[in-house]
């Protein structure tokens, strides 16, 4: 069976990057890193953990009002 678990991998400010495998068939999923805030926001998905890092670390520099435009 096809892992569905999610782990938290940065967290800074309100901004978070979760990595989590998403299922593709039965018995296989594939790793996605999702960039999200605590407030519900979503700021995208990525492939590879380093993409999703740097936009992480963007948004948490931003205010709060500045991150909601970014909200996907």
């Amino acid at each position: 069976m096809a892992r569905n678990d999610s782990k938290i991998i940065f967290r800074k400010n309100g901004v978070y990057v979760s990595a989590s495998h998403i299922p593709q068939t039965y018995t296989s999923s594939k790793l996605i890193y999702f960039v999200s805030g605590s407030n519900g926001d979503e700021y995208g998905q990525f492939k590879t953990k380093a993409p999703a890092l740097n936009k992480a670390r963007k948004m948490a520099k931003l205010s709060l009002t500045k991150r909601r435009k970014f909200d996907e």
